[in-house]
């Protein structure tokens, strides 16, 4: 039993990883298992259970109870029939060391196919390559992962150019790998529907213990104690998909951009750029098939309006993208508002995406402004975009992003004098973000909005209440902490002794500002400055007693030297 127990932290590594791609378990037709040792003349097997759905991964399963497969899988998935797979096995699983000490050492691995390291030395993963080297389940796993990070299709082919092909996938979705020695095996997809994305290459580890508590007839094992050989693996097709992000810098202290990052939503300042990058999958077409229809659009929100600077790229992944050329591979419509961004592919853009054989993307990269029709504060400035394409061979297939959202907020001041006075108009505030102060366009007494770049003749720096409720509103504020300073205020009243330090949040913001009068006169008329006066007196004969008797004192000491 210490063989199972010494492996079980291995293999649950192992699923882990696996998770993202496919769901595993143990086959519920009669699986085999045995309690110990792993039995050296058994072989084993992979069911592959073939399915389409774009409404996300349901949760692992690695066991060998007896669920049917529907429970395994999400909410309108679909199974797929006439799906290719290919597998090759890529490790070899050593049993010396449990022979000899009775617990499976965790590198139990041996002999990694050399064509794959092949592969992975073109790919630049790893160079070196030690034939006495003994492997981890997840060592080979991050191996294969970091290689489809890089490329898909060339570990595919890999697959395909020295593993074995299984038959397509029957009305139910399931096709079978049997007879396999036990080992670490690559599993790839390539034979898909058309309009389809293939899920990525996968590793399987035969055999494998259970993850979960398990029964057979009166029995029952927990995680780990026994070896389960038949396997079960669910991968997931997907039908041509789009994704929209919000592109972000990070940058240094010296302000210098370092690099950047794709996000779902963003607080912005109204007048401001936002950097949209869009990914949108290009089918894979079987022989003899092209592309009859691909059209991109985009129809933002009243907020935003499209800046122009669109560049679109196509290919197996963005760093290896090649230019695609507005009114020779696509037209570029915006007709239909300053909102909205429309690509069609003409004739000759449509042949050079049928000519990639490899999975590939196209890549949309455009900018827009934040403007004065923006929503403040929630729901925020919401956009998906579509992406509608067909084959030949096949229907419209229509697919839409999620949305991601761009938001800013206000500030609400209530400006208050004590005592009460009128005209707040005559008040002036100024605002800054740390750096530099704010720049506003009024929009009516009392309202203002952060000013773009292109207004300047509108810009100015001091707002002012509105003159007769003395509320001030400043809208377009992104996230942050900004500094307001009173920079005039009515006659005889004294400015605020300090800024204000106000930090936006997610949310709108309220603060109350109250004033007080420079002096404050205790009564009306001259007769209030007769305290004043008195008080001046009383202070200047104390200041004459103090000099006179310091000075008396320093002609004692004199006489008595």
């Amino acid at each position: 039993m210490n063989v199972v127990k010494g492996a079980f932290a291995l293999f649950a590594g192992l699923f882990a990883l696996m998770a993202c791609v496919i769901n595993v378990r143990a086959d519920n037709s009669d699986f085999r298992y045995t309690e110990s040792l792993i039995d050296r003349g058994r072989t084993c097997s992979v069911t592959i259970h073939e399915y389409e759905s774009n409404n996300g991964d349901a949760a692992v399963r690695v066991d060998g109870s007896i669920i049917a497969a529907e429970g395994l899988l999400p909410d309108g998935a679909i199974p797929l029939s006439d799906v290719g797979f290919c597998y090759m096995k890529i490790a070899d699983l050593d049993l010396s060391k449990a022979d000899k000490s009775g617990e499976l050492s965790s590198a139990c691995y041996t002999e990694l196919s050399p064509v794959l390291l092949d592969l992975l030395t073109e790919l630049q993963i790893t160079s070196n390559y030690d034939p006495e080297k003994r492997y981890r389940a997840d060592e080979i796993t991050d191996l294969i992962h970091a290689a489809d990070a890089i490329s898909v299709s060339s570990v595919a082919e890999l697959a395909a150019g020295y593993g074995e092909r299984l038959p397509d996938t029957d009305e139910e979705g399931v096709t079978v790998a049997s007879g396999l020695t036990s080992g670490i095996y690559l599993f790839a997809q390539t034979k898909s529907p058309e309009g389809n994305i293939p899920c990525e290459p996968f590793c399987v580890a035969l055999p494998q213990t259970n993850i979960s508590e398990i029964s057979t007839g009166t029995k029952k094992y927990g995680p780990g104690e026994v070896w389960l050989y038949d396997i079960s693996v669910y991968p997931k097709s997907r039908s041509v998909a789009i994704h929209k992000a919000i592109v972000t810098t990070d940058k240094n202290e010296e302000g210098e951009i370092t690099g950047e990052k794709q996000v779902s939503s963003l607080t912005s300042c109204i007048g401001d750029t936002v950097r949209f990058a869009v990914t949108a999958d290009v089918p894979k077409l079987s022989e003899g098939t092209r592309i009859r229809k691909y059209v991109i659009e985009d129809a933002m929100d009243p907020g935003l309006t499209c800046s122009g600077d669109i560049r679109l790229t196509f290919g197996e992944s963005m760093d290896k993208a090649a230019p695609l050329t507005v009114n020779s591979d696509y037209k570029l419509d915006t007709s239909s508002g300053p909102g909205v961004v429309r690509i069609v592919f003409t004739k000759k853009g449509l042949a050079r995406l049928g000519d990639i054989e490899r999975e590939s993307h196209v890549y949309l990269r455009y900018s827009a402004h934040l403007g004065s029709g923006a929503v403040i504060g929630d729901p925020g400035n919401m956009n998906s975009v579509s992406l509608l394409c067909g084959t030949d061979h096949s229907g419209d297939i229509r697919a839409v992003s999620p949305p991601v959202t761009v938001f800013t907020y206000m500030l609400t001041l209530k400006k208050t004098f004590s005592p009460v006075q009128e005209h707040f108009g005559d008040v002036k505030f100024s605002l800054s973000d740390g750096k530099e102060k704010k720049y506003f366009v009024k929009e009516s007494d009392g309202v203002y909005r952060t000013a773009s770049s292109d207004e300047e003749n509108d810009q100015t720096i001091l707002t002012s209440p509105n003159d007769s409720t003395g509320v001030l509103v400043l809208k377009g504020l992104a996230n942050g902490t900004y500094t307001m300073t009173e920079e005039e205020t009515i006659p005889d009243y004294s400015l605020l002794g300090e800024s204000i330090e106000l930090t936006v949040r997610n949310r709108n913001l309220s603060v109350d500002v109250e004033n007080r009068k420079s002096i404050d006169l205790v009564h009306t008329g001259g007769g209030g400055l007769i305290p004043i006066v008195s008080g001046a007196a009383l202070m200047i004969a104390v200041g004459c007693l103090i000099i006179l008797r310091a000075a008396c004192g320093s002609k004692d000491m004199g006489d008595r030297s």
